[in-house]
């Protein structure tokens, strides 16, 4: 049995499963309840991690590394595999992606991956990228510079061109003119939610500087506080989708395009939902 790659995975339960089955072809006295009672861990919980019905605890893990026949760095790998597919925290899921992003091998095999988180999590990345679809456009760090209305370091500007172009984001046409690039962002489900959670973080900070940046004529900022049920957030949810959607099929006309807007719908609950016959 081949020997499973485990920078190849981004599920640690599937790694696990396919790792205790190659152990256990070149072991044939190895099984789980072996394994079980070598990390002084119930089989049953040991069985209940690898079918998804409870987490990998640090504890568990910490009891099973030292049987498991990893190399130091796989451990490190997993431990981070454990921690974005768990963690609640996505302070947490950030370094352990960063750290991740740090193995060798990792890169080799999910370099798209990389290059997708990258982009998401800076803001000023997918910016420069839509001002290329302006008129004026100049792949220029100083007019870039001068047209980011949120200032960014000329330094990170030039990190971020080089990062569009070398990864076609940005790519230039027949007439030696900058465009977009239509590119999918490929990444791994929790991967992506990390990255665009950064982007949306950063660019709530952003609209909360635009009250006081921006004329309130260039800019909209519009909210309703009401009690609804549960249900009917669902319907709050779709109208939003719709806009969304209306929104993003907008044709674009790159000789009339003059300024870079990001448009965002906030809905969430500021109360806790209310159980009729509870005490408080």
């Amino acid at each position: 049995m081949k020997r499973p790659e485990i920078y190849e995975y981004h599920n640690y339960r599937e790694f696990l499963k396919d790792w205790l089955s190659y152990l256990k072809k070149g072991r044939a006295n190895l099984s789980l309840r072996q394994l079980a009672k070598s990390s002084e861990i119930a089989p049953s919980h040991i069985s209940m991690v690898l079918n998804g019905k409870r987490d990998l605890t640090k504890d568990m893990l910490s009891k099973l590394k030292p049987y498991l026949q990893l190399r130091p760095s796989e451990v490190s790998y997993l431990e981070n595999l454990q921690i974005l597919s768990d963690s609640d925290s996505q302070e947490e899921r950030v370094v352990a992606i960063k750290k991740m992003q740090k193995f060798s091998n990792y890169k080799q095999k999910n370099l798209e991956e990389v290059v997708s988180y990258k982009y998401l999590s800076k803001w000023h990345h997918v910016v420069i990228r839509e001002l290329a679809d302006l008129k004026e456009f100049s792949l220029d760090t100083d007019w870039i510079h001068k047209h980011l209305k949120y200032k960014v370091s000329k330094k990170d500007i030039r990190s971020a061109v080089q990062f569009l172009v070398d990864h076609e984001y940005i790519i230039e046409s027949s007439e030696g003119r900058f465009i977009l690039k239509e590119k999918n962002q490929t990444c791994f489900a929790q991967i992506h939610k990390s990255g665009l959670t950064e982007f949306h973080k950063q660019m709530f900070q952003l609209a909360t500087q635009s009250i006081d940046k921006t004329e309130s004529e260039k800019r909209w900022i519009s909210g309703e506080t009401l009690a609804i049920s549960q249900t009917q957030f669902d319907q709050v949810r779709k109208i939003l989708q719709e806009a969304h959607s209306k929104i993003s099929n907008l044709k674009n006309n790159q000789s009339d395009n003059d300024i870079v807007y990001h448009t965002s719908f906030i809905a969430f609950p500021v109360s806790e939902i209310s159980n009729n016959g509870d005490e408080e």
